[in-house]
């Protein structure tokens, strides 16, 4: 019996702790993160912040001209610097896309550039 209630724990442990990324939300200064109806993540925001998207596995925000990664508890996970002039184009699992005058340019969700075509 104590070996069913120690797996148990375990796989709460692991599930909860890899919380996939179902919605988020921006309420005031905060950012909140939902697996399906159930909140699994919340962290706060300066009022200039920008919630720019998310995937399953990720929440970008950009600060200043910093583009910052988050898991779904809000735990940064890598950041970039960008120009005025770039923009934000999507997400998509663990790859940021931004836009770069006549490029668009794949980012891994630590910051490193893996990728870029043309517009």
């Amino acid at each position: 019996m104590k070996q069913v209630i120690l797996i148990a724990t375990f796989l709460l442990i692991f599930v909860n702790a890899n919380a996939q990324i179902g919605d988020v939300q921006q309420k005031g200064n905060f950012i909140i993160s939902y697996d399906g109806y159930k909140e699994v993540g919340r962290f706060s925001i300066n009022s200039s912040d920008v919630l720019l998207g998310f995937s399953s596995t990720i929440i970008v925000i950009k600060k200043s001209n910093f583009i910052i990664s988050y898991d779904a508890k809000g735990k940064e996970k890598g950041r970039f610097s960008i120009n005025s002039n770039d923009k934000f184009k999507n997400v998509n699992g663990n790859t940021i896309y931004i836009i770069k005058g006549r490029f668009v340019i794949a980012y891994e969700v630590n910051g490193k550039e893996i990728s870029r075509r043309s517009v």
